[in-house]
């Protein structure tokens, strides 16, 4: 299901998605956000690393991302709930979005210099 449809409502969507997996997306972007070292698992030889400031920025768009699964599976299941899911989606998605944005292209810079 696309994350721009609405969500459908039960306790599989509702916990496992806008709980769990939204904590665990937190939960790493604290994480890294603490260190300013973001690690990005990889199949073989341990994970990429990201130091410094593109690390906080992406740390904070990870967080962001957990805050947007958080209020579109949890609280988007309820309509009546549509005044504390739709500004929570919005506000999460564009934080996101641009420290992402922002982060990447620094991180990029910095490659080149």
């Amino acid at each position: 299901m696309p994350l721009d449809e609405d969500p459908r409502s039960g306790f599989t969507g509702k916990w496992t998605s806008g709980i769990f997996l939204a904590s665990v997306a937190a939960v790493w972007g604290l994480w890294s956000l603490l260190h300013s070292r973001l690690i990005l698992p990889r199949r073989r030889w341990g994970g990429y690393t990201l130091e410094g400031g593109p690390a906080i920025l992406l740390s904070i768009a990870l967080i962001s991302f957990g805050f947007y699964l958080h209020f579109h599976y949890f609280w988007g299941t309820d309509p009546k709930a549509d005044h504390i899911s739709t500004p929570g989606e919005r506000t999460s998605r564009g934080i996101g979005l641009s420290c992402l944005a922002t982060g990447l292209v620094w991180h990029f810079i910095q490659i080149g210099t």
